[in-house]
């Protein structure tokens, strides 16, 4: 019937004798180890594969344009805080608008002037 029974060995005796370091999937890649390479030189790190990281646009704009237009907003906004007329603004959004206006100023001294 089965021509591996009327051999002399069997399936179990020659799984058992075959190689038991071989390991299923990929093989691994053998590391040559070379005499001629210094100690002084490392390679590089290696590279992630991973999700490249989002690099942040920066604003290309000095600050002293910022600082400029923040000052035409305030001015456009809360024209009070800077000519000291009378607004129909409520009190806290004129204070929060002088409070801005005089941190504007001394940064604009302080770092651009």
């Amino acid at each position: 019937m089965n021509n591996m029974n009327n051999s002399s060995t069997s399936t179990i005796e020659i799984a058992s004798t075959s190689n038991l370091s071989r390991k299923r999937g990929r093989p691994k890649k053998e590391k040559v180890s070379t005499a001629s390479a210094s100690t002084t030189t490392t390679p590089p790190p290696p590279r992630k594969r991973g999700r490249p990281r989002k690099i942040q646009k920066s604003d290309d704009i000095p600050d002293f344009k910022k600082i400029a237009k923040i000052k035409e907003y305030i001015k456009k906004h809360v024209p009070s805080v800077t000519n000291d007329t009378e607004d129909n603004v409520s009190e806290k959004s004129k204070k929060m608008a002088q409070e801005l206006w005089d941190k504007v100023n001394n940064y604009e001294k302080k770092y651009l002037g």
